[in-house]
């Protein structure tokens, strides 16, 4: 999971805006996510 989070950010960082797109995408999959799992 952490492995996951790190190569985003190393995407987004080194794709600049477009990667940064990506991480806010991938970030709220995660939270819609956790909000099904949590409920």
């Amino acid at each position: 999971m952490y492995a996951l989070l790190l190569s985003v950010l190393k995407i987004a960082i080194t794709n600049g805006f477009l990667g940064l797109g990506t991480l806010i995408n991938v970030t709220l999959e995660i939270s819609l996510y956790l909000t099904v799992r949590l409920k």
